[in-house]
């Protein structure tokens, strides 16, 4: 029956393998539709070996009987995320429920251990009638979900090869128990952290309102002074309206870069922002317009990021308060003027000089 059993596998491999890649993609697709971020979906064909080690342990009679030949793992960042995402998988997919398993449920209150959430699925029929897959009817794959923190316990696991039982020693166990503590303190932690931030962030929008001053400049706080801040939305408008462009909302690494970028230049609070948007408007969209009317023309590219009006906001404060060589490590650090004709030292210099004929410094 082995030899039987691997032959159907080998036969019929590149189904498998196509049905592997329809669900990852099919998975991609669901899961971004959530709003849940994770942080990866990896997915595999079971190995001939795996394959044939499986079947000398247990006694299969039919390839159907085996539902890991395809294998899905969702890692996700938080552990009730897990609970989350099962709940539209169970809602997308037809479960297995007889090899279906929560393995969290299987542990003792006093261990931590192999956290995941184990589906075997299947596609439903509204989709396997579909032409595209049509090829992969009555297929199954496991489906594992687990956060990241459960997932760096699992692969220790398997590397150490300790499995919950008598394979390594008393002494090194406890320290086994110890870490699984510390990776369970850790993801209830990482818990209240995001909670704490989506507090924040739901209170930081009326205290930058009525006390700017106090509200110190990190990604979230830029983030909502960026959304509601009508002065810098009017420069940011009146600098895409020149150059024929739009804005765009700033993905977050954006946000954090133009941070840092203020926080180079000397601005500590968002009530620095506002202080300095309304004392320079002018010369930031004076060397803004000169910037874009220099620029060669691209009519495929007029996004702009709604952080525009701080960029050229830290170019005049630079220009103001920095020397050349301040001017050069600040557009070092922010990777700007590599490709550019002139050198950054140069554009340094014209920074300062456009300051002096503006009369600010």
């Amino acid at each position: 029956m082995e030899n039987s059993i691997l032959d159907t596998y080998r036969e019929k491999y590149n189904c498998y393998d196509q049905f592997k890649n329809k669900m990852e993609l099919l998975l991609n697709e669901i899961i971004l539709h959530s709003n849940i971020k994770i942080s990866s979906i990896t997915s595999r064909c079971k190995s001939f070996e795996s394959l044939r080690e499986k079947i000398q342990r247990k006694d299969y009679s039919d390839i159907q009987q085996i539902t890991d030949l395809v294998g899905l793992r969702i890692i996700t960042f938080y552990s009730d995320d897990v609970d989350k995402l099962a709940e539209i998988i169970e809602k997308e997919f037809v479960i297995d429920k007889i090899n279906s398993v929560d393995k969290r449920l299987d542990l003792d209150v006093d261990r931590f251990g192999y956290l995941s959430l184990h589906f075997v699925i299947s596609l439903p029929e509204k989709r396997s009638s579909l032409l595209e897959y049509s090829d992969f009817l009555n297929l199954k794959a496991e489906l594992q979900i687990r956060s990241i923190l459960q997932h760096a316990w699992c692969e220790i696991e398997h590397d150490s090869g300790y499995k919950g039982g008598n394979e390594i020693p008393r002494e090194v166990k406890r320290d086994f128990f110890r870490l699984a503590g510390l990776l369970e303190v850790a993801d209830k932690e990482f818990l209240g952290i995001r909670e704490n931030l989506k507090d924040y962030s739901a209170k930081v929008s009326e205290i930058i309102a009525t006390k700017p001053d106090e509200v110190l400049i990190d990604a979230v706080s830029l983030r909502k002074f960026i959304e509601t801040n009508k002065e810098l939305q009017i420069i940011n408008q009146t600098i895409a309206d020149y150059d024929k462009g739009w804005i765009e909302q700033s993905p977050d690494n954006q946000i954090i870069r133009c941070a840092n970028e203020l926080s180079y230049v000397g601005l500590k609070t968002i009530e620095d922002i506002e202080n300095n948007l309304k004392k320079f408007k002018d010369d930031v969209l004076a060397f803004a317009f000169k910037l874009i009317s220099v620029k060669e023309d691209n009519i495929f590219d007029r996004s702009m990021r709604d952080t525009i009006g701080i960029f050229y906001l830290c170019y005049i404060i630079l220009g103001v308060n920095f020397s050349v060589a301040g001017i050069v490590e600040y557009l070092n650090d922010a990777d700007i003027g590599e490709d550019s004709e002139i050198g950054r030292e140069d554009f340094a210099e014209e920074i300062i000089e456009f300051c002096r004929t503006r009369g600010l410094i």
